[in-house]
C-alpha cells in the first residue's frame, strides 16, 4: 500500500492534534490559557492525593492550584512543610482559559525564597 504525500501529511497533524489533546486532558485542563502568577497564603493543602492541590488566598481572591504528584514535588525539593495551610507562597503556572474559576497548573513554587519546578515542560505538551 502506497502513502501519498498529503494523507502522510493529514496522518502526521491527526496524531499531533490527539497526544496534545491526551495531554492536556490527563492534566485536568481542557484548553490551557496564559502564563499566570499568584502570590498568596496557602489556606488549604491535600497533598495525600496522587494529584495535589493547594488553595491559595491572595487577599480576597482563592484560587485552586493543581500542585502536582507528591513523588514529583520531592524530587524539586519541595516538601509539606513548605505548602502546608499559613505559608506565604508564589506559585508560577497555567491558567485554565475556560474555567470562570481562578484554577491553575503550578510549574513552579516559591516558597522560603527559594523556587522548586514542580512542572516538567514535557508534561504540558
Amino acid at each position: 500500500m502506497k502513502i501519498t504525500r498529503r494523507e502522510f501529511i493529514l496522518g502526521a497533524l491527526l496524531t499531533g492534534t490527539v497526544i496534545a489533546v491526551g495531554t492536556r486532558m490527563q492534566l485536568g485542563f481542557a484548553s490551557l490559557g496564559a502564563a499566570t502568577e499568584v502570590t498568596g497564603r496557602v489556606t488549604v493543602a491535600d497533598l495525600a492525593a496522587h494529584q495535589g492541590r493547594l488553595e491559595v488566598d491572595t487577599g480576597g481572591e482563592l484560587w485552586s492550584v493543581d500542585i502536582g504528584e507528591p513523588k514529583r514535588n520531592r524530587e524539586a525539593g519541595l516538601n509539606d512543610a513548605m505548602i502546608a495551610p499559613g505559608r506565604q507562597i508564589t506559585v508560577f503556572g497555567i491558567r485554565d482559559r475556560d474555567d470562570p474559576d481562578r484554577r491553575m497548573i503550578a510549574e513552579a513554587v516559591v516558597t522560603g525564597g527559594h523556587r522548586f519546578a514542580v512542572l516538567r515542560e514535557k508534561q504540558i505538551g
